[in-house]
């Protein structure tokens, strides 16, 4: 049962589809534990990530480090006029890798800083037109 749960999780491309899957959890074997949760967020930004064309996201206590694909939807002017609005704390390196400083050291606040970084790369990008 276990693996055609981790199965399903794989196949998820929606937040709709995502929120369904923990309902019927919930409504199966009731509260989800921590970890439940917590890979349910990892799936949510892994689909955002496959969407926005990223093919790699590091995220450390150090800050966040993102490799995008060369098919990537994010418009990179759009990338610029982000990474210029922000001295300091986001910088585009030589190799078009997106580095964020600052995140925060807990991992719970750190998946909240990964997703509103997300969000704001799906507002300059392709997607949201």
């Amino acid at each position: 049962m276990r693996l055609g749960l981790y199965r399903r999780l794989a196949d998820l491309t929606s937040e709709q589809e995502r929120e369904a899957f923990a309902a019927e959890l919930i409504d199966r074997f009731g509260p989800l534990p921590e970890e439940t949760k917590q890979l349910l967020d990892v799936t949510a930004v892994k689909v955002t990530c496959k969407t926005l064309g990223i093919s790699k996201l590091d995220a450390g206590p150090k800050g966040v480090v993102i490799t995008f694909r060369d098919d990537t939807l994010v418009d990179p002017a759009q990338l610029m006029m982000l990474v210029r609005s922000r001295p300091g704390k986001m910088k585009l390196r030589p190799d078009s890798k997106l580095v964020v400083m600052g995140v925060p050291a807990e991992s719970k606040a750190r998946m909240s800083g990964v997703k509103a970084l997300l969000r704001e790369l799906e507002a300059t990008s392709a997607v949201t037109a």
